[in-house]
């Protein structure tokens, strides 16, 4: 069907320590606004840590034509990578 977009329903946010997946966290696209207060740790100071601004995270979340990886932040010297999408 010609201009149907598939709006992506889940954010997704996956932290990696050398390669291993350490923590990851899923949530509604729709309550998106809600939960990001209940991020993991982990998550919240990673972002911070990169001037990342998680209620920005929100408003992009809360955008129907966006779907795939928004950023990848990798911390070279920590070995640390975090990945954050919409699917």
């Amino acid at each position: 069907f010609r201009g149907y977009i598939q709006m992506a329903t889940t954010l997704k946010i996956c932290v990696y320590k050398k390669t291993k997946l350490e923590t990851s966290f899923s949530i509604p696209c729709k309550v998106v606004k809600l939960g990001t207060e209940l991020l993991p740790n982990p998550v919240v100071e990673i972002l911070n840590a990169e001037g990342i601004s998680i209620p920005e995270i929100a408003k992009l979340a809360s955008k129907p034509d966006l779907s795939g990886v928004l950023m990848e932040v990798e911390r070279h010297g920590l070995g640390d990578t975090v990945i954050v999408s919409l699917a």
